[in-house]
């Protein structure tokens, strides 16, 4: 989760604690979690960087006039990282 007070594009993010360098991984915004991501590559230590320009959420299922969240970003994003052994 990123709340982005000093509106800052793109982020920095130090993610050494969860992805180990040499492995591949991929930042996802949760707003569109099956969409691409918004950062991927082959971790190579310290900070990546993460856009926060936001993503468009899918349209709401259920409802009679299809309608699409509002997009959290650039105040505040949540996302998901995944990491695979090379």
């Amino acid at each position: 989760m990123v709340y982005n007070f000093a509106a800052q594009n793109p982020v920095s993010v130090d993610i050494s604690g969860i992805v180990a360098p040499g492995h591949r991984y991929e930042i996802r915004n949760v707003q569109n979690v099956f969409g691409p991501p918004v950062a991927s590559g082959t971790y190579g230590g310290g900070s990546v960087a993460i856009p926060m320009d936001g993503v468009q959420p899918p349209a709401v299922i259920g409802r009679t006039a299809p309608r699409a969240a509002p997009k959290t970003g650039p105040a505040f994003d949540v996302f998901l990282l995944v990491s695979a052994v090379p």
